[in-house]
């Protein structure tokens, strides 16, 4: 599908104390490892499924479903659907992802879509929203590929968004990754949002 922006950014979208409430609010969580669909059994991974995993995605999360975040984020989403121009078709904002990638483990996620299928509806618009601040990891950078075939030749990487607060959108058909956070901690909040199949 043709697009003509591969992504949208808000810079200083956030204030501080937003970002912090987040990652104070998610540690006090319990969280658990990051899997991808052929692992999302509701059961335990066996240490050698675990390695398969962790080659393609590793980091760990908290899913947020409290009202506070929703109140804030979602006019924000809709707000940028129309001022990218993609007017995506969108009925609802799914639980948010807060994700940390770690240093000491060379925490990342390869290539990968975000364009899971429902019943009725698929995921159309994707979001990263910025909670650390990048002078506290190395690594973590968050590219995105605006050439679905897969040419690695063609890769986009939006260096502005880095920054606390800001949220990076793009389509969710796109491929993009997390290259591996070598030193401190990346936090991030991810989300999609859902809609009829594209025509």
């Amino acid at each position: 599908m043709y697009v003509k922006n591969f992504s949208y950014v808000i810079k200083n979208s956030l204030p501080r104390s937003f970002c912090e409430r987040i990652i104070n609010f998610a540690l006090s969580q319990k969280e658990r490892t990051a899997i991808t669909g052929g692992f999302s059994t509701g059961r335990d991974l066996s240490p050698e499924e675990l390695k398969v995993q962790h080659k393609t995605r590793n980091s760990h999360l908290v899913w947020l479903t409290e009202p506070w975040v929703h109140r804030t984020l979602e006019p924000i989403i809709l707000d940028a659907n129309k001022k990218a121009g993609w007017n995506f078709d969108l009925n609802s904002v799914e639980n948010f992802q807060f994700t940390k990638y770690k240093g000491k483990l060379n925490q990342h996620y390869t290539w990968h879509t975000d364009q899971g299928a429902g019943p009725s509806e698929h995921r159309k618009l994707s979001f990263v929203v910025q909670l650390s601040d990048p002078k506290n990891y190395v690594g973590g950078q968050f590219l995105i590929n605006p050439d679905e075939q897969g040419a690695k030749k063609s890769i986009s990487f939006n260096k502005e968004w880095e920054e606390e607060g800001a949220i990076l959108f793009f389509p969710s058909f796109l491929l993009h990754t997390v290259t591996p956070v070598t030193r401190g901690t990346r936090y991030s909040l991810v989300g999609w949002c859902r809609g009829p199949t594209f025509r």
